[in-house]
């Protein structure tokens, strides 16, 4: 399509609006008749949230001024009852690992009849 061709279809920008077209663009956009985009490009208006604020204003359908999202934790975060949960799991694990190893030191003691555990206070031997 050459510069021609497209000036043809481009309707100048408009910079100031007068109530009884913004009613006119949101009786069109309630009717069906355009979508909001649609309005826009039309009519050569700026501003993309032009239309929708119009709309609200003063149209008959109930808008929604901001879409809220209700407040959603970080994924990773947990709630205190989770992480306690967690935190119990971990103390158990770690005392069962505990047990697993002095059972092995006592056994290792009695098999090969060497003291492996070491001894706090005690000081080097000079050997």
């Amino acid at each position: 399509m050459t510069e021609k061709e497209k000036m043809k279809y481009r309707v100048p920008l408009m910079d100031g609006y007068s109530e009884a077209f913004k009613q006119k663009v949101v009786m069109e956009v309630e009717n069906g008749i355009l979508s909001k985009d649609g309005a826009r490009y039309h009519y050569g208006i700026r501003g993309n949230t032009r239309v929708l604020d119009w709309c609200r204003k003063y149209g008959r359908f109930q808008y929604p001024k901001v879409q809220s999202r209700p407040m959603q934790r970080h994924p990773k975060e947990k709630t205190p009852e989770q992480r306690i949960e967690e935190l119990e799991k971990a103390l158990a694990r770690a005392n069962v690992k505990v047990a697993t190893y002095e059972t092995m030191l006592e056994v290792a003691k009695e098999k090969l009849g060497i003291d492996i555990k070491k001894k706090y206070g005690m000081r080097p031997s000079d050997e």
